[in-house]
Order: structure tokens, then C-alpha cells, then sequence
């Protein structure tokens, strides 16, 4: 896997076998350094992990696709901050930063990449007339304005929500959107 390929272990898992001791138990001689990973790996497989899942929204089985969106509306509303993320200029970008900032830095440009690229999503499927996936689509868009209210793209999605709330939520995307954000 991933960790031990960067020098570290699961916990319960020991590269090493544990040793008796003088009282007779075993104990494991890993380290405690070895066994944490350093958290820009985890981010890094986080991002794996969320293009992997947007891949899922892509696939014919309507189930999986309607599960895949459903799930990443779930990480999404727990990974995204509550403030606007915004990105560095050129001139930022150019100016000497330490490690750190530049993960940041990083980081954040993943996160924004993988919501606008999952907003894109949620508008196509959307339009799409009929069908059970187009109401997850919009619920999924009320959801997100409704818990992240001050994120970026908060107006697109205004400005998706708002014609299908048309005629005081009659049709079903209308409801679905209105229940969102009640």
C-alpha cells in the first residue's frame, strides 16, 4: 500500500514481529513516527480518492452513479471550509513561499478543481430531462448551498437552483431544490 511505500505502517499491522519480553508479553517494535503518515500523503491520496469517486458519476449503472453523487456531496460538505478559497496571483505564485504554504497552496487548488468539477456534474445531469438522477442532482445542489452558503460558486449554483424553482416549486425539481434549502 501507499503508507508502507512511504516508510510508515498501519497501526495494528507491524512490518516487524512483535518480541517477548522479560514479563513474557509481546510488544511490537515499531515506532510511533513509523507508524503515522505524514499528512500531505493523506491529502495526496485524498485527492486520488476523490477523482476515483467522480469517475463512479460517470458510469452507466444509473445505482452507482446516483450512490457516486451522493457520496461526494457527503465529502464534499465535510472537507470544504465555510470561507471563499482564493487562489494566489501570478505574482503570488512567483513569490518564494516555505513548503507548507506551497501544500496549501496546493491543496486548496485540488479542492476548488474537484467541486467545480463536481458542480459541472451536477448541472449536466440536471438538464437531463426525466429520470431520478436529475432530481438527486438538484437536491444535491440545494444541499451544498445550504451548508456551504459563502463558498466559491455559490452564485452558479444560485443561478441553477433558482430557474427550477419556478412556479412556487410545482414540479418535482422544484420541490427537491425548495427542500433544500428551506
Amino acid at each position: 500500500s501507499w503508507v508502507q511505500q512511504a516508510g510508515g505502517s498501519v497501526k495494528g499491522q507491524s512490518a516487524v514481529p512483535p518480541t517477548p519480553t522479560k514479563s513474557g508479553e509481546r510488544s511490537e517494535e515499531t515506532s510511533e513516527e513509523k507508524v503515522v503518515v505524514p499528512l500531505f500523503l493523506l491529502k495526496q491520496s485524498n485527492e486520488e480518492q476523490m477523482d476515483r469517486l467522480h469517475a463512479l458519476c460517470g458510469d452507466p449503472d444509473a445505482t452507482v452513479r446516483r450512490l457516486a453523487i451522493v457520496s461526494e456531496l457527503a465529502v464534499l460538505k465535510d472537507v470544504l471550509p465555510q470561507y471563499r478559497i482564493r487562489l494566489p496571483t501570478a505574482k503570488e505564485r512567483a513569490a518564494r513561499v516555505s513548503k507548507d504554504v506551497r501544500r496549501v497552496r496546493r491543496y486548496e487548488a485540488a479542492l476548488l478543481g474537484a467541486y467545480q468539477r463536481y458542480l459541472q456534474l451536477l448541472e449536466k445531469t440536471a438538464r437531463k430531462k426525466g429520470g431520478g438522477l436529475a432530481l438527486v442532482a438538484v437536491r444535491c445542489m440545494g444541499e451544498l448551498l445550504v451548508a456551504k452558503p459563502y463558498f466559491n460558486f455559490h452564485s452558479n449554483l444560485l443561478a441553477s437552483l433558482v430557474p427550477r424553482m419556478d412556479g412556487g416549486g410545482q414540479t418535482m425539481a422544484g420541490r427537491q431544490s425548495l427542500g433544500g434549502l428551506q
